[in-house]
């Protein structure tokens, strides 16, 4: 994946970003498979998110090979901008995954622009 031109977002930014994925688009078709088989590691960043829990070095491994996944799966091989939020990675997705109107928005509130 080519992230020359972007930042790595935080461990953070990075639960902030999967639960709000999973809270939002867990159920989509598109993402049922992905959302199903590794919901365990998106409850998980949700907790960390939200301070329920502290990431241990487990867990913070699980959650970044989940990212590293999430992004290729969603991304593919090149994006060109930072990734501090969802409505970023819906910018920046693979044509078709998220719904016209989604990208529609995200692209007229001016996101990655």
């Amino acid at each position: 994946m080519n992230t020359s031109k972007t930042s790595t977002p935080s461990f953070e930014d990075r639960c902030s970003i999967l639960s709000q994925f999973w809270l939002e688009q867990s159920e989509a078709p598109q993402f049922q498979q992905m959302a199903q088989y590794f919901s365990t590691f998106f409850r998980m960043a949700m907790l960390i998110n939200f301070d329920f829990v502290v990431a241990t070095e487990k867990g913070t491994s699980e959650i970044n090979k989940l990212w590293d996944f999430f992004l290729e799966e969603l991304l593919g091989d090149e994006y060109h901008g930072p990734l501090e939020s969802l409505d970023d990675i819906i910018y920046w997705s693979k044509s078709g995954l998220f719904p016209q109107e989604e990208v529609d928005r995200v692209t007229q509130q001016g996101s990655m622009m």
